[in-house]
């Protein structure tokens, strides 16, 4: 599916980590019907399903599709009924990843001076925790847990040390020339 192919904006499934492709694969998943009470996306009083996701592990946890109705009846993990049980036994994204070949465990947290990449961001390591290495962002530091959070397994990857964040973070002296 490209960009456009589908109804309603791009950014509504960047937020739990979904590019048009994989929006497309969850929406062929579902066959455009509710999860759980099998309603067509296009007869719901919106006219169109929800993403549904795992509040304990994050947006990019999608765990389906589903109508208006039963998306604020299941709530955080609420099985109202055999369907919804059902439903939440077998989530989208653990399919996801067992098609891709990851655990959904966390990766083990890399050493202080790394950096990891994200969908659109890096971050790297530091005694204090994950910083976001982008000149014009600033935060906090964020924790190993959190990353993982944010962003899921599949989301989070090292680059390589010739990568050119690397340089720039050696250049503003964010990390050592020798550790990375």
């Amino acid at each position: 599916m490209k960009r456009g192919d589908h109804k309603g904006p791009c950014t509504s499934h960047r937020l739990y980590h979904l590019t048009c492709e994989e929006f497309g694969a969850l929406l062929a998943a579902y066959g455009d019907l509710c999860g759980i009470c099998k309603t067509r996306g296009s007869e719901t009083s919106h006219g169109y399903l929800a993403i549904d996701h795992d509040y304990e592990h994050g947006y990019w946890a999608v765990r389906g599709m589903l109508c208006a109705t039963c998306n604020k009846r299941l709530g955080r993990d609420n099985a109202f009924s055999p369907a919804a049980a059902a439903y939440l036994a077998d989530p989208w994204w653990k399919r996801r990843l067992a098609e891709l070949g990851l655990s959904a465990e966390p990766l083990p947290e890399p050493p202080i001076g790394t950096i990891v990449a994200g969908r659109s961001h890096y971050w790297y390591r530091t005694k204090r925790g994950w910083m976001i290495a982008h000149p014009n962002l600033r935060g906090g530091p964020m924790t190993w847990a959190g990353l993982n959070h944010a962003l899921g397994p599949y989301n989070i990857r090292i680059p390589p040390k010739t990568d050119r964040h690397y340089g720039m973070l050696r250049e503003r002296g964010l990390i050592a020339s020798g550790v990375a």
